[in-house]
């Protein structure tokens, strides 16, 4: 006889810092303004979404390890849950000025590697990406 396991799931929403008041409170924020973004042309070209952007944002130590921080965190709440629910949803928030860049390479990389967690799914979307995106690259 098999026995069903109640799923986890980790859904993480990236955004603009100004969009957090119109939001359902998340179970964790994930505030990445203070990190330093990569160059100039780069976040011109790009976003966070691009592999090439993503390397050169975590490339800095202090993005990396957040990411490092951030990643232990989140599988201790997700083990949290499965040891005292069986299951459930954990929602994440992360976010910077825009939503385009540094909020989105980070949400991109907490999900590419949570999905590798056993009996974990996740979804990641992008709030404010595309509407921003389009004012980023005109205004700049």
């Amino acid at each position: 006889m098999s026995t069903i396991t109640p799923s986890l799931s980790l859904t993480i929403f990236s955004c603009a810092r100004s969009s957090l008041p119109n939001l359902d409170t998340p179970d964790y924020h994930i505030d990445c303004s203070h990190l330093r973004p990569p160059s100039a042309q780069l976040r011109k070209a790009m976003n966070g979404t691009d592999a090439p952007f993503r390397r050169a944002f975590f490339s800095d130590a202090e993005a990396h390890d957040a990411l490092d921080l951030h990643l232990a965190d989140l599988f201790a709440s997700l083990q949290h849950l499965r040891r005292t629910q069986g299951g459930g949803l954990l929602t994440i928030m992360v976010y910077c000025l825009l939503g385009v860049h540094r909020s989105v390479a980070m949400a991109e990389t907490l999900g590419k590697r949570a999905r590798h967690w056993p009996g974990v799914n996740v979804v990641v979307s992008h709030l404010d990406l595309h509407r921003n995106w389009a004012r980023y690259q005109k205004d700049h």
